[in-house]
């Protein structure tokens, strides 16, 4: 396969020579090739004409996780016609290239990293892998805006799934920019795939199946559930913001990534067969983020960025919002779901939202800041983003409803955040807002962002669950476990910068027996009870052995030096929510239904 490689890279300078003379503009053209007789990587080529003398390649950074990718870049090798060329690493992502002439050829390896785990990290196995993408292929930082075609070597027999344009040549596809194929993965191998139409636009369902090839689920009943949440994702917005699209699931990985028209999901066929709506929610929520997220961007979030990765103060939109919209979709579309009602749903939400205190006093925008970034933000707090723009959705939802008696609600803000904001623009906090009181005028819109949204006060329920007929009632009650026992207080963990050896406390309730014994986010834990912390396993195995009652030696290194802490393992509270309908009329009726 290296030698067929090479081939293809002589033929493919030889082809540009004839045939772009004279052309002005760069050219960029790309081939990835995998070699079944070694899976441990694969080899890519750029072919580059036009490109000037003096210019970088880089390897993008994604804004939600920076994998650095670029440590599994080996043998970078630079060509050119007369020979002479440069070839100088900058930084950790990024290359100067000088050139005499107009050619270049690049080649190198991407020397894949250990056991796949995640459904968007490219890997390679005997019944095929994933590739392509920010993982794979180098952009030119001064032309992300020229067009490039990819060829594909691999085995015969394996078929190709992605959301790139697909050319002539089966195996060849092509990109209308550096960003779209930054953001298209690839998934090569035993594909199986289906199509359906959704307003007349092809998606395409495409299943990687590990081992000897075989599916064993009912595929049927896997489509006509995709094809049904495509169709009320659509529904929202009137309107699809892709030529195509891929769904593209692998057997054997876990998690799920959104990206420009395709998304990519871990689900074992093992999993399909006996649960086969196991993954239909997270389906919804990834593919509705290929508007709330991809196309309805954070106005931070550039094109391309192969710098630190990105921060937004707007994620509470772009994931919160999804699973709102998850949600009603499943409904809308008939699918089960985990909870039966949307009255069951919110009181569980709202209950999640007390269990956590940092969802009561710390603003979106900060948790949105700290959802992507490594623990220690929040101090002694958890809180998730996604559950308070889940929850913030939801109530503004129910004020848009109760306020237009049902002529409107958050699918009308949806459309015109999509008008207004869709495409490279971006949108800021502020922009949503001016968006709700646009459709839903009035002082309770002000209101409600600037006490929940910006300052972030602890949501006052009854007053908007009220504007529906609904009552929340919320206790305490001890923490036990199904036994009827006293639950030992686990509410913190360990965690360790990428490449130290040490691990660090996050604490997640400030009220615990932990914080309120003097431990605190950001320790460096040495020892419990005398016996050192060396792997997370050590913390989480004395950790399952407490009991209530217990007291526990930790030591902590701080900036300041060594301190000894003894915390007393104590029994704690949990909240329960209960919401009541005492009213509501047919404003009620229409939001219990998602309508």
């Amino acid at each position: 396969m290296k030698n067929k490689f090479y081939t293809g890279l002589l033929a493919m300078a030889l082809l540009w020579t004839l045939g772009a003379a004279g052309q002005d503009s760069p050219t960029v053209n790309y081939i990835l090739a995998v070699d079944t007789s070694d899976l441990s990587g694969y080899w890519v080529a750029i072919q580059l004409k036009n490109a000037g003398h003096h210019f970088h390649l880089a390897m993008a950074t994604h804004h939600e996780y920076d994998s650095r990718f670029w440590r599994y870049v080996r043998d970078l090798r630079l060509q050119t016609p007369n020979g002479r060329g440069r070839l100088v690493r900058k930084d950790s992502a990024l290359w100067e290239v000088s050139i005499r002439g107009n050619e270049a050829r690049l080649t190198y390896r991407i020397q894949l990293p250990g056991p796949h785990r995640f459904a968007h990290i490219p890997f390679l196995a005997s019944y095929g892998g994933l590739a392509g993408d920010l993982h794979s292929f180098m952009y030119i930082p001064e032309h992300p805006e020229v067009a490039c075609t990819v060829t594909f070597q691999i085995p015969d027999g394996w078929a190709i799934a992605t959301g790139l344009e697909r050319t002539t040549d089966h195996n060849s596809f092509s990109a209308a920019s550096a960003p779209v194929l930054m953001d298209c993965p690839v998934l090569l191998g035993q594909v199986h795939s289906w199509d359906f139409f959704v307003k007349k636009v092809r998606h395409t369902v495409a299943y990687l199946a590990a081992g000897n090839g075989a599916i064993g689920f009912d595929t049927v009943r896997l489509v006509n559930t995709i094809r049904k949440i495509a169709e009320q994702a659509a529904a929202v917005f009137d309107s699809l913001p892709y030529p195509n699209y891929t769904f593209l699931l692998e057997d054997s990985v876990g998690g799920a990534l959104e990206h420009r028209n395709s998304v990519t999901i871990g689900a074992p066929a093992s999993v399909l067969a006996s649960e086969p709506d196991e993954f239909d929610e997270e389906i919804a929520h990834e593919f509705f983020h290929t508007w709330n997220l991809m196309y309805i961007k954070p106005a931070e979030y550039t094109p391309l960025n192969y710098g630190p990765q990105e921060e937004s103060a707007g994620l509470w939109l772009s994931e919160g919002l999804s699973m709102f919209y998850a949600d009603l979709i499943m409904r809308r579309a008939r699918l089960p779901v985990e909870d039966s009602t949307r009255l069951d749903h919110l009181e569980g939400l709202i209950q999640r939202y007390y269990t956590d205190t940092g969802n009561q006093v710390i603003p979106p925008a900060r948790v949105s800041l700290a959802s992507n970034a490594l623990p220690g933000r929040l101090g002694d707090f958890s809180a998730s983003v996604h559950l308070q723009g889940e929850l913030y959705g939801a109530l503004l939802d129910i004020l848009i409803r109760a306020k237009t008696n049902n002529q409107r609600s958050f699918d009308d803000v949806m459309r015109l955040v999509f008008r207004r904001f869709g495409g490279e623009k971006g949108f800021y906090g502020k922009d949503i807002e001016q968006c709700v009181r646009a459709v839903c005028p009035g002082t309770e819109v002000t209101d409600f962002f600037q006490r929940f949204i910006y300052e972030g006060r602890p949501l006052e329920f009854n007053t908007w669950l009220g504007l529906i007929g609904l009552r929340m009632d919320v206790a305490y009650q001890e923490a036990v476990n199904k036994n009827g026992m006293e639950m030992v207080d686990k509410r913190l963990y360990v965690w360790s910068l990428p490449g130290d050896t040490t691990f660090r406390v996050q604490i997640t309730h400030p009220g615990s027996c932990w914080a309120k014994a003097g431990l605190h986010s950001g320790d460096v834990i040495v020892d419990i009870d005398g016996m050192p912390v060396k792997t997370r396993e050590d913390f989480n195995n004395r950790l399952n052995r407490l009991h209530v009652g217990d007291t526990v030696a930790v030591a902590v290194q701080r900036p300041e030096g060594m301190k000894a802490i003894s915390v007393v393992i104590q029994p704690y509270v949990i909240p329960v929510v209960h919401l009541s309908r005492v009213g509501g009329g047919e404003v009620y009726d229409h939001w219990a239904k998602g309508e």
